[in-house]
């Protein structure tokens, strides 16, 4: 490959690796704010307790079902089962 056809590859692998980049940054904002939501409903320790379950999470799917449960959950304790049981189903 010669060099004119490798700089007229830059713009698109850029363009990749910020969508890449954003994508990350949204899915850390989004733990962020579920956290932040947790722990207003059910106090601080609910919310460290969520944010250790999420964790690393990047699946919007599992994070979507976390939201739900944040907004229909009773308590706490059942909010930090039903997110436990969230992380650990497969894939």
């Amino acid at each position: 490959m010669t060099l004119v056809e490798r700089v007229a590859q830059w713009p698109e692998q850029w363009r990749r690796e910020g969508v890449a980049e954003g994508r990350r940054e949204g899915v850390a904002g989004q733990r962020t704010l579920l956290c932040r939501v947790a722990a207003t409903r059910f106090g601080d320790a609910v919310g460290e307790r969520v944010e250790r379950l999420l964790g690393d999470t990047d699946d919007w799917e599992r994070l979507s079902a976390a939201a739900e449960l944040i907004a229909a959950a009773q308590n706490g304790a059942d909010l930090i089962d039903a997110v436990s049981d969230i992380v650990r189903r497969p894939g």
